[in-house]
């Protein structure tokens, strides 16, 4: 399936010809004006679609980049990463020698004025190879260390529900919950009597509610309803858990009875207390 992002690359290009077209022919008729193309601005839109088609396989690519070994396959034992850590560390260096060789060199001689020059130019290639390179590396780490399957790996796994009523409905009431949050933060944000509003009435719908009791009721729950990876030991446990809760019902109902018989003596010997010559004392605290 093709990425929708790549697939209206064209039409961004397209758009954008016929954008620069019609603002030279107005330009014909009403005069030059503040939206008419000029260089910096063609640059930076064709910069910006070509980064749309690229993006992918940049992102892919920057993934190498961790400074430390993320598997077996290949390009994934750091190598890369300590290269390009290597390389902003060493630029970050010949930018601080090249700012202090600018700031020092002797402006009154051609010398020190071609030694100034050259020191800057170093100092804005370096600088930009140093940030380039760090930024790589940080954004590259950042990624592998919040990447959806290492947080399924170490936490999300331990915590499936699986599939089915209960589990939707947890999820869909957590993000109300926090879409209901956010919501209330922007109102104060913006107009703080919509912020005050919002959260009236995320306290009187009972959104805000979460007391112990209720939060280890739904983890029992969630643990209940999570398959273990054995269709045989959740079929055990599916029958275990009903039969339990057949028993659990049948022990209501034999405590009922147990009070109806109990409240139904002690009404029969008040009833018999009291044809005997009145109901019985009650007795001092």
């Amino acid at each position: 399936m093709v990425d929708l992002s790549v697939a209206v690359t064209p039409l961004y290009f397209g758009t954008m010809a016929w954008e620069r077209h019609a603002l030279a022919r107005r330009a014909e008729v009403e005069g030059p004006s503040a939206a008419d193309y000029d260089r910096p601005d063609t640059t930076t839109s064709l910069a910006m679609g070509v980064l749309s088609l690229t993006g992918p396989i940049t992102a892919y690519l920057v993934s190498f980049t961790v400074p430390f070994g993320t598997g077996k396959g290949r390009g994934r034992s750091g190598r890369i990463g300590k290269v390009v850590l290597g390389v902003a560390a060493t630029a970050a260096v010949a930018t601080t020698v090249a700012d202090r060789v600018a700031r020092t060199a002797d402006t009154a001689t051609d010398a020190g004025r071609r030694l100034k020059a050259r020191a800057r130019k170093v100092a804005s290639v370096g600088g930009v190879a140093a940030i380039a390179g760090a930024g790589t590396v940080v954004a590259a780490t950042s990624a592998h260390f919040t990447s959806a399957s290492r947080w399924w790996r170490r936490k999300g796994a331990a915590r499936d529900m699986g599939n089915g009523i209960v589990p939707w409905a947890i999820a869909f009431f957590g993000v109300g919950i926090a879409m209901g949050i956010l919501t209330t933060i922007l109102g104060f944000i913006l107009f703080w009597p919509v912020g005050l509003a919002l959260l009236f009435f995320l306290i009187w719908s009972g959104r805000m509610k979460c007391g112990k009791h209720k939060g280890e009721r739904w983890r029992r729950m969630g643990n209940t309803m999570r398959s273990s990876g054995n269709a045989a030991f959740d079929e055990y446990k599916a029958e275990t858990i009903r039969r339990l809760e057949e028993e659990q019902e049948a022990f209501k109902e034999f405590l009922g009875k147990l009070r109806m018989a109990k409240d139904k003596a002690e009404f029969e010997d008040f009833m018999s207390a009291r044809k005997n010559g009145g109901g019985p004392e009650p007795e001092a605290a």
